[in-house]
């Protein structure tokens, strides 16, 4: 019975590994700043205007 325990205990460690792993990655390591929106001349020659 203590083997079981044992088993589960290490089985649940584990995905708790592997769940904690996708989340620092998705997370942490693929983040990705979004590239900032170019201005439309419109807006840029409105403010060399003013």
């Amino acid at each position: 019975m203590e083997t079981v325990l044992e088993f589960i205990r290490e089985l649940l460690k584990g995905i708790g590994r592997e769940i904690t792993a996708r989340f620092f990655r998705k997370n942490v390591l693929e983040y990705k700043k979004t590239t900032p929106r170019r201005r439309s001349i419109r807006v840029v020659r409105e403010k060399i205007k003013t």
